[in-house]
């Protein structure tokens, strides 16, 4: 990479100027192209104008690398295994979890035995120990469901010990 501006980088394919628009630099949004100056990158060939004008693009690169690791941390994980990973984004439906390169998600009702929102129970950037309820693909497509309560004791495997079938017990309506 030889220069920088405002739309991408310049890049010096052995005497031949090249330019990469920045939009193409990485697979996320790119706040400052400098530094990527004197750095030797792999790059795609998009397009050729004439004699000199040549464009180029490292997203595929990134992709096909991205997609390769992912199919290979995919090849590692299974129904029922226990897992550890770091959560990265909590919302209304559940939270995030990055298990090494891939995402899988923790719906809400997989996350406590209580009622509680997400945000209530975990929060972005902990690490997190999970099992993983369910793997679906489709196509290209994969999506892995988590579950954090399934590594809690279940309140109601409790419920015969307090009382046995058939018996009266009193209890206090809270809510």
């Amino acid at each position: 990479v030889s220069g920088v501006n405002k739309g991408g980088v310049k890049v010096d394919l052995g005497g031949i100027q090249a330019f990469c628009p920045i939009s193409q630099l990485e697979l996320s949004y790119v706040p400052d192209a400098s530094v990527y100056l004197q750095k030797t990158l792999r790059f795609t060939i998009t397009e050729i104008k004439g004699d000199r004008d040549v464009v180029l693009s490292r997203r595929p690169i990134l992709a096909a690398e991205r997609d390769r690791k992912r199919e290979e941390i995919a090849g590692g994980l299974a129904v029922g295994a226990r897992v550890s990973g770091t959560v990265v984004r909590v919302v209304d439906f559940g939270a995030f979890v990055d298990l090494g390169g891939i995402d899988g998600l923790i719906p809400t009702r997989e996350l406590t035995y209580g009622r509680k929102r997400p945000e209530q129970v975990v929060s972005t950037g902990q690490r997190v120990e999970v099992i993983i309820q369910e793997i679906t693909r489709k196509g290209s497509e994969m999506k892995i469901t988590l579950s954090l309560k399934a590594l809690d004791d279940d309140p109601w495997s409790a419920v015969h010990s307090v009382a046995a079938p058939g018996s009266v017990i009193a209890g206090t309506v809270r809510k």
